[in-house]
């Protein structure tokens, strides 16, 4: 889960850099097709989707250590 949420960041985040020296990623050339803004809004979108995921993916990890844990301790 952790290197989806860092792949999302890393396209979103790079995408967004890219966008001012007018390179695009290959990968995520798809985006400008509906106009501009929408462009923008998918990257953003990338980017916070990717933060949020890697946010979750952090809490599970936390949990299942707090578990193994408290079991560890019975």
């Amino acid at each position: 889960m952790h290197t989806l949420a860092g792949a999302l960041l890393l396209f979103g985040f790079g995408s967004f850099g890219l966008q001012f020296f007018d390179v695009q990623l290959d990968a995520l050339s798809w985006m400008d097709q509906w106009g501009i803004e929408i462009g923008w809004g998918l990257r953003a979108g990338l980017i916070i989707f990717g933060a949020l995921t890697l946010l979750w993916a952090q809490r599970l990890a936390d949990a299942r250590d707090a578990e193994s844990a408290e079991r560890e301790g019975d």
